[in-house]
């Protein structure tokens, strides 16, 4: 893993009671797949040396990861296991657990924390690609692209697309069969 458990809780602010990584660690997988889609799979594979020793000698990589990799990486780990914090499979079903301390939010509330460490990975992701870009001599491996890799370049910023087309209403003139457009004007 490129990050640990204790690092994401560090980012992220979960709670110190939050001790089971197995609720975490297959979302960090996930979340790694779609990190090593972003650097490509061979910076991903230099950066994954450089913390298997330590960034020993490995400035750049350094830089990289604690500035622009480590944030937003948390964030996404978050965003996939947010819903396995709340519940999980059991062999009865899929419940969450509660007690007279605790009480578990809504939907809607969930949903918002899942939205909110969203924007956070974006928002930071979008940073590093940046970053990435404006360093080109520092990482020449970002250019590298492995034969047939499926490379991420930005991301989705979600959210409810506002542009009409000129054929919608109000700025295409809709025309019934009386002749009449939608502001009750007559044709000539």
């Amino acid at each position: 893993m490129i990050i640990t458990f204790a690092q994401i809780k560090e980012v992220t602010g979960l709670a110190a009671i939050v001790s089971e990584s197995r609720k975490v660690t297959p979302f960090l997988v996930q979340a790694q797949f779609e990190l090593r889609k972003m650097l490509g799979r061979t910076l991903y594979d230099e950066l994954q040396d450089a913390v298997d020793n330590s960034f020993t000698g490995e400035a750049a990589l350094s830089t990289l990861f604690t500035d622009y990799i480590k944030t937003p990486l948390a964030w996404r780990t978050l965003q996939y296991s947010n819903l396995r914090l709340h519940h999980e499979p059991t062999a009865n079903g899929v419940h969450n657990v509660q007690n007279a301390e605790y009480s578990p939010v809504d939907g809607k509330t969930l949903g918002m924390d899942i939205a909110q460490a969203r924007s956070f990975a974006d928002t930071g992701y979008d940073e590093m690609i940046q970053y990435l870009q404006d360093n080109p001599t520092l990482f020449p491996s970002f250019a590298t692209n492995v034969a047939s890799e499926e490379r991420v370049t930005k991301t989705y910023k979600g959210g409810v697309i506002t542009r009409k087309s000129r054929w919608q209403y109000p700025y295409g003139l809709k025309t019934g069969r009386d002749g009449r457009n939608q502001y009750d004007e007559c044709c000539e």
